[in-house]
């Protein structure tokens, strides 16, 4: 089978069926990172038998290739780079959008009950299966297998998208299903061997929550990383009992099976992709230009919550609520008459902060988080796990406003382009900022110099200055940056021309 996920893009595999009349329950089927992907057949590993063994079961299957494998060959298992994260296209990304689709795939065909959806998967397809029921709650169950850990989370760029686990792990994500039963099966030879020790315990306190601890089970097999028969033969006996109404102890046996000759199973072997297969490249100018097309009739709330989700601020405290909260440790806290004096300073030109000083404002400099971006590169999927270091310099405006309420925003350097984006999380009552002859129509810039994922597809700098609550006036804009909604100065500021554009309202 093969159908189009994306205009141009198409996913690749196989679909088995049981014999008879339907509706059928039916199984998405990812598989994990094995030379053969879908077609591999081993006795670690045999994505054909666990298909063959759920149709003679009675579900209908649909065995589908990771990026890069087998059929799917318009792109490589290494697709993507900065460039695509600032518009939030990724390989992992591409890859659940992938099984989304497949859903609804398996959603059109006349013998699925379309109620009756479970999705599982090993290694890097654990991945996928338990991210897949995370944000869609048409599976109805998973298991994922030989993946959910707390020490090892995945290796692979497909399972490390930008962001994905910041403040937050595998069991957490995983746990998205609840109360949707989970089977977690686990292996005392690879990185899941303290499930039933660690993972497990944490996903029943989860489920816990719900009252729905009899939903989730966990299982371990003494093996190497596998999807085997043991593990195939625990998950057909998880899907019977809560797609088929078996018996809570349900056992059911795999038969003996005979796969298919790989060349029979394959889409295009000895033929072309469709006329229509887009390249990498001209996947992302189409991915791009579709962005674009739909930021400019995004309502500002959808655009709002894009951009505080790419700057990881959902949860972050935005403001100080005088009665009940105390300031952070080593902050002073302003009094209600001098707030309206105070200015957060982030800016590398001490004249400027001499002029503040001298006219009378209280300053109030950006602490800013020490970042070390040599050693965040030799660090493999740092952004998965961390804010890049023009999204730290944004949460630390974004800390700074907090806890200076009121307070007004000077910014320049390094420190200038990420002001703008923390005004949509904090509110200033004026901003004064130096943008450095910014081109805010260029990737690459961003790239270079403002790169956080998701930004542009989210509307980056206009989306924030919509945002904004205050007067914003920003210089050294040069000839190459247009925003609506602020003041813009192509000159560079002087210290005196900023501390009365803070003095007095500017013209605007």
């Amino acid at each position: 089978m093969y159908f189009e996920s994306l205009p141009g893009f198409y996913v690749t595999g196989n679909l088995y069926r049981p014999t008879g009349a339907g509706p059928f329950p039916a199984i998405l089927s990812p598989h994990g990172h094995w030379a053969y992907g879908r077609l591999e057949n081993t006795d670690i590993n045999s994505g054909p038998g666990r298909a063959i063994n759920l149709a003679r079961q009675g579900f209908v299957v649909f065995s589908h290739d990771m990026i890069g494998y087998n059929d799917s060959r318009q792109l490589t298992h290494e697709f993507g780079g900065r460039r695509e994260n600032l518009w939030g296209l990724s390989l992992s990304g591409l890859q659940l959008w992938n099984s989304i689709r497949s859903v609804d795939f398996l959603e059109s065909l006349t013998d699925v009950d379309r109620g009756r959806i479970g999705c599982t998967g090993e290694s890097g397809g654990g991945t996928q299966t338990f991210l897949l029921s995370a944000v869609d709650e048409r599976i109805k169950v998973a298991v994922p297998v030989n993946m959910i850990s707390l020490h090892m989370a995945g290796g692979c760029l497909c399972e490390n998208p930008p962001g994905l686990r910041l403040d937050t792990n595998n069991v957490e994500l995983a746990a998205l299903i609840a109360p949707r039963p989970l089977l977690m099966v686990s292996a005392t030879g690879d990185w899941t061997n303290e499930t039933l020790q660690v993972e497990y315990p944490a996903m029943r306190r989860l489920y816990g929550l719900f009252g729905s601890e009899d939903r989730v089970h966990a299982v371990q097999f003494q093996a190497p990383h596998n999807y085997n028969r043991d593990s195939r033969e625990a998950m057909y006996g998880w899907m019977a009992r809560w797609l088929q109404n078996a018996a809570a102890d349900a056992r059911v046996a795999e038969r003996a099976f005979t796969p298919d000759r790989p060349g029979d199973l394959l889409v295009f072997e000895g033929r072309p992709l469709p006329d229509a297969a887009l390249s990498a490249a001209r996947l992302t100018d189409a991915w791009i230009a579709a962005a674009k097309r739909q930021i400019g009739p995004s309502s500002s709330e959808v655009l709002r919550s894009a951009l505080l989700h790419a700057l990881a601020l959902e949860r972050q405290p935005l403001a100080f609520d005088g009665d009940r909260r105390a300031p952070s440790p080593g902050v002073v806290r302003p009094s209600r008459s001098a707030v309206k004096s105070t200015v957060v300073l982030a800016t590398v030109n001490p004249d400027v902060q001499a002029a503040l000083v001298h006219a009378g404002f209280s300053v109030r400099p950006v602490h800013a988080t020490a970042f070390d971006a040599e050693a965040a590169a030799k660090i493999p999927h740092f952004d998965t796990y961390n804010r890049t270091a023009a999204g730290q310099r944004v949460a630390d405006i974004v800390r700074a406003l907090a806890e200076n309420p009121g307070a007004m925003l000077v910014a320049d350097g390094d420190f200038g382009l990420p002001a703008l984006l923390a005004l949509a999380a904090a509110p200033a009552a004026r901003a004064v900022v130096d943008v450095g002859q910014f081109d805010n129509a260029s990737d690459q810039a961003f790239v270079e110099r403002l790169y956080i994922p998701g930004i542009r597809r989210a509307g980056d700098l206009q989306t924030a200055i919509a945002m904004a609550s205050g007067t914003v006036v920003i210089h050294n804009a040069g000839e190459r940056f247009t925003l609506t909604g602020a003041r813009i100065e192509p000159r560079t500021l002087t210290p005196a021309q900023i501390v009365s554009a803070l003095a007095s309202k500017p013209a605007m």
